[in-house]
């Protein structure tokens, strides 16, 4: 999924569930910005103190580097922030497959929303909890490990986008349909969904493929996957979830499915789907806007980014602990130590 879902769509949906602004940006802004932080940071501050970032993400230059060489660097960024394991099969690498809504991804939300009102960061690892559920709606299947499993047979992509009408539009649905995915593959070493290019990450996507080696298991299986059905279906259960933060609760109504059922259908380029939830949110249809409320709905990962490299000039690091980005950092720790060592060894997974 991409920032449409993650910023946008989380934000819409935790105020649909009675989350406050404040709140609601703040989970929104830690479910994307886990798709930016993607520098491992150590800086002393002015006070001596130490601030340590880790990277819950890598650039596609840099995860082709790192699944060619460290695979410990995967398995400390892409399992427990983007592929969640589904737990099923008998092997390591059938039991590391993502799953969407498993029964591990159940008790990793049911695990962060108690935190949320617990902890300092409890809000911002509900935000980070948020990205890695809604990923198991679009990453299902494949796996944040270089596993024969993520390879597909050449040629198996198919798709319902609109026929081209240009010879560059051929050439270009060509490219992104039977080059690109082989290319992914093995520029990946077989690592995520490279071999079926972004179609996980295209909401109105309806697309079919076959992997290489067969799946029983009909989470998993080749064929048809209908992305707008698997991605309304993660906003309901993200709506759950959130509703129980807030002790609230919330059954979405017809003209709010019917809302988020056309936003999801539309098939655009990601400023254009941001544009299409924040006209959305605009009506008041979905939940009701506060005053001056869409002023505020603004990704703040740059300048998170930013105060995070000017943490070396504060004078006192008591300060920096009040961040939201260092809230965010200090939450995506405790959430990867949280699942890399307490949750997937449960369930007999050890991932590192």
């Amino acid at each position: 999924m991409q920032i449409d879902m993650h910023y946008y769509a989380t934000y819409a949906i935790a105020r649909m569930a009675g989350i406050n602004t404040k709140i609601a940006n703040q989970i929104a802004n830690c479910a994307q910005y886990v798709d930016d932080a993607n520098h491992l940071d150590s800086d002393e501050n002015d006070d001596k103190s130490l601030f340590r970032g880790i990277a819950t993400s890598h650039s596609l230059f840099k995860a082709g580097l790192t699944s060619w060489s460290l695979s410990d660097k995967n398995r400390q960024i892409w399992i427990p922030f983007h592929f969640l394991p589904g737990g099923k099969g008998n092997s390591f690498e059938e039991k590391v497959i993502c799953q969407t809504d498993s029964e591990i991804a159940q008790q990793m939300m049911d695990n962060h929303v108690v935190l949320a009102s617990q902890k300092a960061f409890g809000v911002h690892l509900l935000g980070i909890a948020a990205h890695v559920y809604m990923d198991t709606f679009s990453h299902y299947g494949f796996s944040g490990f270089c596993s024969h499993f993520n390879t597909v047979k050449s040629g198996s992509i198919e798709t319902t986008h609109d026929n081209p009408e240009t010879v560059l539009d051929v050439l270009e649905n060509f490219y992104e349909e039977h080059i690109k995915p082989d290319l992914g593959e093995i520029g990946s070493k077989g690592l995520g969904h490279g071999a079926v290019a972004t179609y996980p990450d295209k909401p109105w996507e309806i697309w079919h493929f076959e992997y290489d080696i067969p799946r029983l298991d009909a989470g998993t299986a080749s064929g048809t996957r209908n992305n707008p059905e698997t991605y309304y279906e993660g906003c309901q259960r993200l709506l759950e979830y959130f509703c129980r933060y807030a002790n609230n609760s919330h059954n979405i109504n017809a003209n709010q499915e019917k809302i988020i059922k056309e936003l999801l259908a539309f098939n655009g380029d990601k400023q254009q789907r941001c544009q299409n939830w924040l006209d959305a949110i605009g009506t008041g249809d979905l939940f009701k806007l506060d005053d001056g409320e869409l002023d505020n709905i603004i990704y703040q990962g740059d300048a998170w980014t930013k105060q995070k490299d000017d943490f070396k000039g504060f004078e006192n690091s008591a300060d920096i602990a009040q961040t939201d980005v260092y809230k965010f950092f200090q939450a995506a720790i405790y959430h990867r130590w949280y699942i890399l060592k307490d949750l997937l060894p449960e369930h007999g997974i050890i991932v590192l």
